[in-house]
Order: C-alpha cells, then structure tokens, then sequence
C-alpha cells in the first residue's frame, strides 16, 4: 500500500484545479503530468531551468528528471512496493485498461480520472 498521508496529499491536488496537466514530462513550462504533481508537493527537490524545449527537470540528490519521477519521489510516496526498480510507477486500471499513472496520463486521462484510481486501487 502506498504511503497514505501522500496518497491523500497528491489526491487532493490532482482534483484541486490549480495544476493544468500536460503530457510525455513532469513539466512542461509549468503544466504537468500526474507524477509531476507528485514531485511538486513533495519537496524533495526543486524545478531545474528548462533545456531550451520547455521541458523542464526535476533535480533531486540522486539527479535531474524531465519524465519519470525521481526514485527519492518514488520512495517517498512508496511505489517501491508496486512496480518493477526500472519504472517505480504502479499501475492501475481506468476504463478496462491496466497501465502505469504516467501512460493513463499521457493516454489523455484527466487528472480527476487518476486521482479516482489511486484513492480506490492504491
């Protein structure tokens, strides 16, 4: 189970409105993807400047990140125990198909959509 206090902490900010979602990275030019919410009430790192593309990097202890999360992130939020070391992203079913958060993200499931999934499969 993934830690429950952050559970409830990205739930609530995925359905808060004040993140516009975005697509294939954690943030691009201040919209962001689920897990770029994630990264965002974490504070374990900070937004790097942007490489030119508008895409720009979450930059932790352990390296900078543009689309996956950290696995500091990852860790905090506990994904450790639902995915493989390679992607550290659970994955959840929304309308029949099993997928990890990031690919439903990109897929064009809204952030409503996601934070259902979590709050009930997580």
């Amino acid at each position: 189970m993934m830690n429950p206090e952050v559970k409830a902490k990205w739930v609530a900010a995925l359905r808060s409105g004040k993140y516009q979602q975005a697509s294939g990275t954690l943030n691009d030019e201040g919209r962001f993807c689920c897990l770029g919410v994630l990264c965002e009430i974490s504070g374990l790192g900070a937004w790097g400047e942007h490489n030119g593309d508008g895409l720009i990097p979450y930059e932790t202890n352990n390296g900078k990140e543009t689309d996956l999360a950290p696995h500091s992130v990852c860790d905090w939020a506990g994904f450790e125990k639902f995915a493989s070391p390679q992607m550290r992203v659970p994955t959840v079913e929304i309308e029949e198909e099993r997928e990890g958060l990031h690919e439903h993200n990109d897929s064009g499931k809204t952030f409503a959509q996601i934070a259902d999934a979590i709050e009930e499969q997580l």
